[in-house]
């Protein structure tokens, strides 16, 4: 079952990053995320029903507080610190006493950043790898 996952996880981020340099992919970059939390955290689906709320509540305040205090590092990492303290609980209620579970909650999206960035950088080097195509002329030959 899990490499059937792991294989979804994969076509999946695949299609994100092949939607995403057409121009779109907001959408897409929230499913694959869903899935790599939902699979790190290895929610059941009634935890997942729980969680998923919650989780966007805890990602929308980290998101004013980046906007808050985008010079003051300092006073970003404790406001961080204070969000998280805060949504400790409330992810104890849904993922148990699992400590485990509960630290993952808090790092799975830096776990995910990390993998859409080591997929773009494979994929722009494999594309500095890939010769140019050559525009033909008439008959096919290069001018």
């Amino acid at each position: 079952m899990k490499k059937l996952f792991i294989i979804f996880f994969a076509l999946l981020i695949q299609h994100y990053i092949c939607y995403a340099q057409q121009g779109g992919g907001n959408d897409q970059v929230e499913v694959v995320k869903m899935a790599y939390i939902t699979n790190q955290l290895n929610l059941s689906p009634n935890e997942a029903s729980r969680f998923w709320p919650v989780y966007n509540q805890y990602y929308n305040e980290l998101k004013q507080a980046r906007a808050k205090n985008q010079n003051d590092e300092i006073a970003y990492s404790q406001q961080v610190l204070n969000i998280q303290k805060k949504y400790q609980s409330n992810f104890r209620q849904i993922l148990g006493n699992n400590s485990n579970r509960i630290n993952k909650a808090f790092t799975a999206e830096r776990g995910f950043r990390e993998l859409l960035k080591n997929e773009q950088q494979k994929r722009e080097i494999q594309n500095i790898r890939k010769p140019p195509k050559r525009n033909g002329g008439k008959n096919g030959k290069s001018i």
